[in-house]
């Protein structure tokens, strides 16, 4: 009988770990017995079946190879077995990409260590994550973070939907592992899957990330880190980004100024904090022109009125062409503060 054909898995799947998100997408992928056997745990049918000639690196199932199936399950003997079977840690295939990406979205540091200790690529990049590190940072595995970084990860290498692991961490207000990859060399300054690492902060609303990105930071976009903190409705984050000195009229991104990020969205308290310190309520720029058309699209009276007693010209007209159909279509798109940027290229 050949341990290497593949077949259609049904009920086996029932025994994974479908907490941890490892579930396959379709009753139809298929495996071999030796990846049934490694979702089982199954240490002694995986023994067998290698020892009468199963290939280890035959790809399919849901997660690839029997090492990737294994590591989904943090069985560390099986991928020991899988090892010294000559398995390649490296085999890209599956919904995760590599054996040690799965280890690290598991969070098993064992299993990790046990990789790179055979030659896996501490840099691999798998899908939506990107690189080992981030899948590392977006678990909040500080362990597994440290060890990739001893292994050779390299902090600045981009991919995935986030960038780079700093604006994972950045993101997630992981302020630990912001200054273990601070302290590991990392660009605080490179553009990534957000167009600044403290823009992603500002979106995760840190303040002690934001003071550890802006006391290593040599420049960086602080103007449109102001207006995502605003756009959010975070006062402590503004008033911190104002503290440390960053212009409320830097224009740019999608709104044009922090000002008219916080009309558009009504926010009175922010529009107030920004006024305060000097921001122009006339400056033009952005989707809508200025704070008070950014307002008035949006039936915001209170930001209205502030914006009047606060020197608004309610005459002033949109330089722009086609400004009443910009604003129409402003009107119908949300921009994707949540994940920092637009897929229509828009920088917020």
């Amino acid at each position: 009988m050949d341990p290497n054909v593949q077949g259609r898995v049904y009920d086996d799947y029932a025994l994974l770990d479908w907490s941890m998100g490892f579930f396959p997408k379709s009753d139809s992928d298929l495996e071999t017995a030796l990846q049934v056997a490694a979702a089982n745990g199954s240490e002694a049918i995986v023994k067998l079946l290698l020892e009468n000639g199963a290939d280890p690196n035959i790809q399919g199932g849901y997660f690839g190879t029997a090492m990737q199936t294994a590591a989904s399950q943090g069985s560390e003997a099986i991928v020991k077995l899988l090892v010294v079977a000559g398995t390649d840690p490296d085999a890209q295939g599956g919904r995760y990409g590599t054996a040690l990406l799965v280890a690290a979205y598991r969070g098993s540091e064992a299993i990790v260590k046990l990789l790179l200790e055979n030659g896996a690529d501490s840099n691999a990049q798998g899908k939506e994550y990107g690189t080992v590190l981030q899948v590392a940072v977006f678990k909040d595995s500080e362990a597994i973070v440290k060890l990739l970084l001893e292994k050779g990860a390299d902090p600045n290498v981009q991919g995935g939907e986030y960038g780079t692991a700093l604006q994972v961490a950045a993101l997630e207000g992981s302020a630990d592992i912001v200054k273990l990859l601070l302290e590991s060399g990392v660009d605080p300054d490179v553009q990534g899957g957000y167009s600044a690492v403290i823009q992603a902060a500002a979106v995760g609303g840190s303040g002690v990330v934001i003071k550890l990105l802006l006391e290593s930071s040599r420049g960086g976009q602080f103007g449109t880190a102001l207006q995502a903190a605003s756009y959010e409705g975070s006062e402590a984050i503004v008033k911190l980004l104002l503290e440390m000195g960053v212009d409320p009229n830097v224009p740019g991104g999608y709104f044009g100024t922090a000002l008219q990020a916080a009309a558009y969205k009504g926010l009175k308290t922010i529009v107030k904090l920004l006024l305060e310190v000097g921001a122009d309520p006339n400056v033009q720029g952005g989707r809508f022109g200025t704070a008070l058309q950014a307002a008035a699209g949006h039936d915001s009276e209170a930001v209205i009125n502030l914006l009047l007693e606060m020197g608004a010209d309610p005459n002033v007209q949109d330089a722009r062409d086609n400004a009443l159909q910009e604003d129409t279509m402003a009107l119908q798109w949300q921009p994707c503060v949540e994940c920092g940027r637009t897929r229509t290229g828009v920088n917020l």
